[in-house]
């Protein structure tokens, strides 16, 4: 099952996007979510990242009927790839040049038009919206198969400097994709630095029974450090067989 949204602000637009998926899912396999773009953007943004979707439809000129709007669906699209990289995102529009214009990737960007007079075309928009999300998802199931990996040689020696690199990218990436947790700094996913911070905390821990000023100055790096096991042991959660 694909759970899918559109995000429009004409009825009309949204109704005539779920005829065309009614007309066009042989196989039953898409579900429509209706989403409307509210006069803030980031209530906007929350929704589409709360609605656990595969993909997201948006229009381009979703202020055309409505004032109170002032972003458009690019600016929803590129805000939303900033934060779940590689998510599964098509912009429809009438409005070709502009749209393709403010996007950072083109390829995102579909006339309205491709919604009709498929007949002849070798891939519908339907059948492209489906082949996106199965390439997230075998994106997501590699990347949590490459990490398991790490975290079992991490088991038994530190890791190349490379090896880091692919470890701290793996852990952002399904950071993102599963829980929308902001990606952590990198130094603080470094072996070497965390076993440093632990030193630190050790002795924090002593300095902080006697000490109330170090307590204060030592709060932000306590902060820093929780937040850093929260995330790992969230994704650790993820690539548990």
């Amino acid at each position: 099952m694909y759970r899918i949204a559109i995000l429009d602000e004409v009825n009309d637009d949204i109704e005539r996007f779920q005829r065309y998926v009614h007309k066009n899912d042989k196989d039953k396999r898409f579900c429509v979510v209706e989403i409307m773009p509210k006069p803030n953007f980031e209530d906007t943004i929350n929704e589409i990242l709360c609605a656990n979707l595969d993909a997201l439809i948006s229009d381009y000129r979703l202020n055309e009927f409505k004032a109170n709007i002032t972003y458009d669906g690019v600016k929803v699209v590129n805000s939303i790839l900033e934060r779940r990289a590689l998510f599964p995102c098509f912009v429809l529009t009438s409005f070709d040049d502009d749209a393709v214009k403010d996007s950072e990737d083109g390829n995102i960007v579909y006339i309205k038009g491709v919604m009709g007079g498929e007949s002849n075309a070798k891939i519908t928009f339907l059948e492209r919206i489906g082949r996106q999300i199965e390439k997230y998802r075998f994106k997501i199931q590699e990347a949590k198969s490459d990490l398991e990996e790490l975290l079992n040689i991490r088991k038994t020696r530190l890791l190349t400097p490379t090896e880091e690199n692919s470890y701290i990218e793996l852990c952002n990436f399904l950071g993102e994709s599963y829980v929308g947790e902001d990606s952590l700094p990198r130094p603080f996913f470094g072996q070497d630095t965390n076993k440093r911070l632990d030193e630190i905390l050790l002795k924090a821990d002593k300095i902080l029974k006697t000490s109330k000023m170090a307590q204060i100055k030592f709060r932000k790096r306590h902060h820093v450090e929780e937040k850093t096991g929260k995330f790992l042991k969230t994704i650790q959660t993820i690539v548990k067989p």
